[in-house]
């Protein structure tokens, strides 16, 4: 099955219904997550109509997808996923990120370097907890300007501004707080979803919530049993039911009787 390490695209692919199986059979060096392998499926399990997988990165690839139809869903999936890793990264280095528009694109993305000092300087209007949905905003223009809070119980601090004016798929005003309603208290779903699915904030929502899962994921892999050369900094993930081919793996590469 075609597969890829960047976690970004797979949880695009994901946010639109692919389904999406980290592969643990191979040698994984966890500190550069080299080798670890998300396998997608060649059609979308929800949306049937949506272009094949090989398409659908073809296009992303080339930038013909872009050209043709820039807020596609899938890249809405994707750069809303790359705000989600900016934000992180943020968190942990504390290093300033600001949205910006790529050339010829409507969706806002986090670059490196300071923020709109209007934005700096704006009081905070609005907050949240869910990391996925503070990244997928900020592809409507609604930038982090702040968080506060430990990890886990984080607030993502935002302005009651944005870098451009918040409109539905046909062209109607919607204001910030349209953008955090949920359709039930404690649920991912978002009430916008119900009268504009094709919102690209539901799409980017998706893809930013399959990353989610997909980090939950790769930390449950985390707390297996490890198997550690003493020789070096390598590592493998052992799968409960490993394959000849994995073992054999094993005393060839971490010197294991």
């Amino acid at each position: 099955m075609w597969s890829t390490r960047n976690r970004t695209i797979a949880a695009a692919f994901a946010g639109l219904g692919f389904k999406v199986t980290l592969n643990e059979t191979e040698i994984i060096e966890l500190d550069q997550w080299q080798h670890l392998r998300f396998e997608v499926s060649e059609k979308s399990l929800t949306h049937p109509r949506l272009p094949s997988r090989d398409d659908l990165f073809i296009g992303w690839k080339d930038a013909t997808l872009e050209k043709l139809d820039n807020d596609h869903p899938f890249l809405c999936g994707i750069w809303a996923c790359h705000n989600m890793e900016k934000l992180m990264k943020r968190q942990d280095t504390a290093a300033p990120f600001a949205l910006h528009l790529a050339p010829g694109s409507p969706l806002y993305r986090y670059e490196s370097g300071p923020e709109d000092p209007r934005f700096q300087l704006a009081p905070v209007q609005h907050a949240t907890r869910d990391l996925p949905l503070a990244a997928a905003v900020g592809l409507l223009g609604l930038p982090v300007i702040d968080f506060d809070g430990e990890p886990g119980r984080r607030r993502y601090l935002m302005p009651d501004l944005t870098h451009a004016p918040l409109r539905t798929t046909e062209g109607h005003p919607l204001s910030i707080q349209d953008l955090f309603q949920r359709i039930e208290n404690g649920k991912p779903s978002l009430a916008l979803g119900l009268r504009d699915p094709q919102h690209p904030l539901i799409h980017a929502y998706n893809g930013t919530y399959a990353y989610g899962e997909i980090l939950r994921q790769i930390k449950v892999i985390k707390k297996r049993l490890l198997i550690k050369d003493p020789f070096s900094s390598r590592r493998a993930i052992v799968p409960e039911t490993p394959t000849r081919q994995f073992e054999d793996e094993l005393v060839r590469h971490f010197r294991v009787a």
